[in-house]
């Protein structure tokens, strides 16, 4: 245990402490009061303080949180973790930071069931980016990702009936397994599921790693199956030059990828075979420490509003979606119904509007299509921006939002726009979006809890 206190030493010349946690860091731990005390070891830290620290509106119990010593203007990194877990005792709160462990636990991890080929130090880099952590993080000494190889990639696919190959934006859909690098037979149930599919797709891509193989082939295989699955929905008789035959029993059809990938070199012997679903056995919520009974309890006592029950069910969906678009789309969602509680603003009467419009047509001589635009623009000069509402929304519930906290959101936005209008994808940081999905949880519990929500 590190002791920062400095027995018979000056004001000036002791060490101090600060807990940087959510968006504020909390200065001088140890300022003598009998209130704070601060332990770190290697794999965790323990701070208490008074309860009132915790109400400052810019803590959160998100992203990672860090002990700094600040010492004769010097910085001293003594622990960087998760916020482990917050009990309160009267008028005091203990703190606990758990170490580096803690992400893995919370990843959308699946599980190994056959990994070979690659050496040891490679199946860990492996296992430690699908278990979530981004390679900036990882420090394996040695490592270096590679060779570059071609890989196959195959899921099984239920909701398909095959009489012979089929291919479709570089993905082949088979009755044949096409895992043919030395699967082995054995009782394993995951490589029963496998193996006893009636159907695969699969494609074949390069890349330096297996995990980086199984990313770009599970993204080719995803797009085939929903080009498939658009092919069996088509409800018009003319499909490119030819005339088709229609069955509506083709669009209740359901295609899916099964929860086992197979990633295998077709030049080497790396390959694994991964449920890419969760096998843990998950904690359970105990709902008597969550403050369930402040919730309402049934319509008759307080209606919720159809569009925060709406965004309760999105933001639901975004925190249990598997992978980041998902999760962002689903998150902006659930923004967009929040938003539709902002007061209702108007800058302009219709009187306003229609002479402005008016005025801008008469502007200069405007083919249609920039007559149509400004039509649509100065139509909507209503409409507020999404933030702005979102953030109208926040201030009529009188949620406690820092700016920060705010801007948390507003910087997913980007990642959200690009996949709605089909832009190049800029990797997203994994805390930016656990960031967001806290602040939009704060708000729309804040919203719900209020008693003129209703």
């Amino acid at each position: 245990m590190q002791d920062l206190a400095v027995a018979e030493s000056s004001e000036a010349s002791r060490p101090k402490a600060r807990l940087n946690i959510g968006w504020t860091s909390l200065e001088d731990l140890l300022s003598g009061s009998s209130r704070r005390s601060i332990g770190a070891e290697d794999d965790g830290a323990t701070i208490e303080l008074e309860l009132d620290e915790l109400r400052r509106p810019d803590v959160a119990f998100v992203g990672e949180a860090s002990l700094d010593a600040l010492h004769e203007g010097a910085i001293h990194r003594l622990f960087t973790g998760q916020v482990e877990r917050v009990v309160i005792d009267g008028d005091r709160a203990t703190i606990t930071l758990g170490g580096g462990a803690v992400p893995l636990q919370e990843a959308r991890m699946g599980g190994l069931v056959i990994g070979d080929g690659s050496d040891g130090i490679e199946m860990v880099a492996n296992l430690l980016r699908a278990y979530g952590m981004r390679p900036e993080k990882m420090r394996l000494e040695g490592y270096n990702p590679g060779p570059r190889e071609p890989f196959l990639v195959a899921v099984p696919v239920s909701g398909l009936a095959l009489s012979r190959d089929y291919s479709a934006a570089g993905v082949t859909f088979t009755a044949t397994n096409p895992a043919l690098l030395g699967m082995p037979q054995t009782d394993d149930p995951t490589v029963r599921k496998y193996l006893g599919a009636e159907a695969w797709a699969y494609a074949t891509v390069e890349a330096d790693t297996v995990f980086d193989a199984e990313v770009l082939g599970l993204a080719t295989l995803d797009l085939g199956i929903a080009i498939v699955r658009a092919l069996g929905s088509y409800r018009f008789p003319i499909l490119g030059a030819s005339v088709r035959e229609f069955d509506r029993q083709h669009v209740r059809a359901r295609l899916s990828a099964v929860d086992v990938v197979f990633v295998g070199s077709l030049v080497s012997k790396r390959r694994w075979l991964r449920v890419t679903t969760d096998p843990l056995k998950l904690p359970q919520l105990p709902l008597d420490k969550v403050g369930a009974a402040e919730v309402p309890q049934s319509p008759g006592e307080q209606e919720i509003d159809p569009d925060l029950s709406r965004a309760i069910r999105e933001w639901r969906a975004a925190m249990d979606a598997r992978d980041d678009f998902a999760r962002t789309t689903r998150l902006w969602r659930a923004v967009e119904c929040y938003s539709k509680r902002a007061p209702r603003t108007r800058h302009f009467t219709d009187e306003e509007r229609d002479a402005a419009l008016t005025a801008a047509l008469a502007a200069a001589d405007w083919n249609d299509d920039q007559a149509a635009r400004i039509r649509a623009t100065l139509g909507g000069v209503n409409n507020p921006p999404l933030l702005t509402k979102f953030k109208a929304a926040i201030a009529r519930d009188a949620v406690n939002v820092t700016e920060d906290q705010f801007q948390a959101v507003a910087a997913t936005r980007t990642f959200r726009n690009s996949i709605e209008h089909g832009r190049t994808l800029t990797p997203l940081q994994q805390e930016s979006l656990d960031c967001a999905l806290a602040v939009v949880n704060k708000v729309l519990l804040g919203a719900l809890l209020r008693p003129s929500s209703s």
